[in-house]
């Protein structure tokens, strides 16, 4: 009796050992799966800040005056042409009353002259009038000196009226009003928006090293810059895909155009961050479009992200799972396989180019058997 139990137990334990066996055998089986890697594609990181594509800042200039009217208001949007304030001289203001004074005082003279000119005509026509009414009533000896007399007084009296002349007054008036038109147009000095964009009104007018007014467009890219390292990698029209380091947010956009002299304000690139060097090499401005202009805020900073190279994702065959319709690829992550959807098309010999559901650094089980199951370890 004691034997037979020794045997059966015998026989249970050598069955524990083959199933435990057997486990071992699976899990050495499923750390041993064959992996394929997605490559990394070589990139250019730019970092920059979200800016106004057009920004004007507009000085005081104390030669035309002081200002007189503003006419818009701290954030307000603008078109180009639109008045932005108005200058006032005060110095041409005394000028032009100075002047519109001594216009006044000619004006008088003027009219006091013509007054004058009218009253020895007045008396003219009255002496015309009485020596006409004498001749009637006198003698042909008294007549002829009558006659002569009046010939005589007119003659004074013509001449004493055609002496008094307006020119030289009509002229000085002339003078004054030229001179006020000249300077009435510069007394004013209106000053417009050479942009459209949104109003920035100076914290403190009277410092003159400041902008009075500074005019940005909505209109915002990204100005970034580049090492001289990777300076000669990229080119204009480039695809750009940047990431608002603040929110996350990703935006797209191109190259517009690349600098030819070194700037001093550049911001390292991640990836030379650590790099000694990274002091010693020169830096070059990138202006980068965007496609869209959703989720920009300025001064926001971003890294840019440009693909050297357009080489499609490609995976053997044999990687490929079918089900219900569907393609699948089993995926790595946190060491545990993950079954991940596919789209892709085919390529030539015995792969496929993959679409969508993968992105480069991804692991993928290059032959997937049956046993294998989603949520399964991997080493």
């Amino acid at each position: 009796m004691k034997k037979r139990k020794l045997v059966i137990g015998s026989i249970l334990i050598a069955a524990i050992n083959i199933v435990i066996s057997g486990c071992t055998s699976l899990n050495s089986k499923e750390t041993k799966m064959k992996l394929l890697s997605i490559p990394s594609k070589e990139k250019v990181f730019i970092n920059g800040t979200i800016v106004p594509m057009e920004k004007e800042e507009i000085y005081l200039d104390p030669t035309k005056g002081a200002v007189e009217i503003l006419s818009v208001e701290n954030g307000q949007t603008v078109k180009k042409g639109d008045t932005l304030f108005t200058y006032k001289n005060e110095q041409i203001t005394d000028q032009i009353a100075q002047l519109n004074l001594q216009l006044e005082a000619a004006k008088k003279e003027r009219q006091e002259l013509l007054a004058q000119k009218e009253e020895l005509k007045k008396q003219e026509e009255l002496l015309k009038k009485q020596a006409q009414e004498q001749e009637k009533k006198a003698s042909q000896e008294e007549l002829n000196l009558l006659v002569q007399q009046s010939d005589t007084k007119f003659q004074t009296e013509n001449l004493a009226s055609t002496q008094i002349s307006t020119t030289a007054v009509d002229n000085q008036i002339s003078l004054y009003e030229k001179q006020i038109a000249s300077l009435s147009e510069k007394e004013y000095y209106t000053v417009t928006s050479p942009i459209d964009g949104r109003i920035i009104l100076s914290d403190n007018e009277k410092d003159a090293t400041q902008p009075y007014i500074i005019i940005e467009s909505d209109t915002l890219y990204i100005k970034g810059s580049v090492s001289e390292k990777d300076y000669l990698k990229i080119k204009a029209e480039q695809s750009v895909e940047a990431t608002i380091l603040s929110s996350g947010d990703i935006v797209k956009g191109k190259i517009a155009s690349l600098g030819d002299r070194p700037i001093s304000n550049a911001i390292p690139a991640a990836s030379q961050l650590n790099s000694t060097a990274a002091s010693d090499l020169s830096y070059y401005e990138v202006k980068i479009n965007l496609d869209s202009q959703e989720k920009l805020i300025n001064g926001f900073h971003v890294q840019a992200v440009v693909e050297l190279t357009d080489s499609p994702i490609e995976i053997p065959k044999s990687s490929l799972i079918n089900e219900e319709g569907k393609t699948y690829v089993y995926k790595v992550e946190d060491n545990l396989l993950v079954k991940q959807e596919i789209n892709y098309t085919e390529a030539e010999g015995d792969k496929v180019i993959v679409n969508s559901g993968l992105v480069e650094e991804d692991q993928i089980v290059e032959l997937p058997t049956e046993e294998m199951k989603e949520g399964m370890p991997v080493e």
